[in-house]
C-alpha cells in the first residue's frame, strides 16, 4: 500500500473557521492531509483535481441572492472548476 498525500488549499479568511482549525487542531487523524493557505481567486477550498468548494454563510448565501450576485458566482465557480461545491454553512434561520 502506498502513501496518498492529499492537498488542500484554503482561502486565508478560511483559517478561522471550524473546518480548518479542526484539521490543524488534529492532524494525525488526517493520514497524508496537507493543508495550506493561498490567496484563491474565488471561493474557499481547493482540493485539486478540479474539485473546489466555495463556502458561504447563511446570511451572505440569503446576501448575494437579494443583491443578485449568486448566480454570477456560481457561473465563474462552473466556468473555473470541473467539479465545484457550493457549501452554504450556519443557520438559515438568521435570514427569515
Amino acid at each position: 500500500m502506498t502513501d496518498t498525500t492529499t492537498i488542500i488549499t484554503c482561502h486565508p479568511r478560511e483559517a478561522k473557521s471550524a473546518v480548518f482549525q479542526h484539521w490543524q487542531a488534529y492532524p494525525g487523524s488526517f493520514k497524508g492531509l496537507v493543508i495550506q493557505t493561498a490567496q484563491l481567486d474565488i471561493g474557499s477550498y481547493d482540493f485539486g483535481g478540479g474539485v473546489f468548494v466555495s463556502r458561504k454563510s447563511a446570511t451572505d448565501f440569503t446576501l448575494a441572492i437579494l443583491h443578485k450576485r449568486l448566480f454570477v458566482e456560481v457561473g465563474k465557480l462552473t466556468s473555473s472548476y470541473d467539479q465545484p461545491i457550493y457549501l452554504v454553512d450556519g443557520d438559515s434561520s438568521c435570514c427569515r
